[in-house]
């Protein structure tokens, strides 16, 4: 066996390990509370508001079946897009 084929081979077995890894990351955070969910999304979770948080949860798209949440979530793995950086200081 090659070194090319090693390496080819090495990547296709890298691909179903990412995605199960990445399903138990989901599966993890889906423990979680929506609600609780969102307070990583904003700085002071208990200066909102009940209306604030039921627009928040439906524009994060927390209200969804759990299997959209996981497509949209992976879309965005997917696309390298993490979502707003805690080190930035919270602005986009």
């Amino acid at each position: 066996m090659g070194l090319k084929q090693l390496i080819v081979r090495r990547i296709i077995h890298a691909v179903p390990a990412t995605i199960g890894a990445l399903t138990i990351l989901f599966a993890v955070l889906q423990l979680l509370s929506p609600v609780m969910r969102l307070s990583l999304f904003i700085q002071t979770p208990r200066d909102m508001r009940p209306e604030n948080i039921r627009s928040l949860i439906h524009e994060h798209g927390l209200d969804q079946p759990i299997p959209v949440q996981y497509v949209n979530w992976l879309s965005k793995v997917a696309v390298l897009d993490f979502g707003r950086s805690l080190s930035s200081g919270g602005q986009q």
